[in-house]
């Protein structure tokens, strides 16, 4: 597994074979919000033992279902060091919640260009 970040905000560990994630509580608690951090221990540690130890400290990890805007997701986190487990994209259902961190286009913008293709098509169909 490869990690990045530092000390002061957090680890965040990926795994390059499963395209998985690790990351530590210092890096939930620097990147998301409050409530969205709660959310997700609540649905890990009110489950089951997950039958595996944390890849970092070695602590037993449990696994719970978490509720997402659309459905669930079961995620695994350490019971001592309270580090998450992601599979492949499975954060990202967590991070619409945080749309300030996320550029998001204007909408005039998106409709100006819509307008434009909408011309576009028009033009082309008279010149036919």
């Amino acid at each position: 597994m490869e990690m990045h970040g530092d000390v002061m905000g957090g680890h965040l560990h990926h795994c390059n074979t499963c395209l998985g994630m690790l990351i530590t509580d210092r890096w939930l608690v620097t990147k998301m919000e409050s409530q969205v951090i709660k959310r997700i221990k609540n649905g890990i540690f009110n489950g089951v033992n997950a039958g595996y130890k944390c890849p970092t400290c070695g602590g037993e990890m449990a696994k719970g279902q978490v509720s997402t805007l659309e459905s669930s997701i079961e995620l695994e986190g350490c019971v001592k060091c309270s580090s998450i487990w992601f599979d492949n994209r499975e954060i990202e259902p967590f991070l619409p919640e945080h749309e300030e961190h996320t550029p998001q286009p204007s909408e005039s913008i998106t409709s100006k260009l819509s307008t434009s293709i909408t011309d576009f098509l028009k033009k082309l169909n008279q010149s036919k």
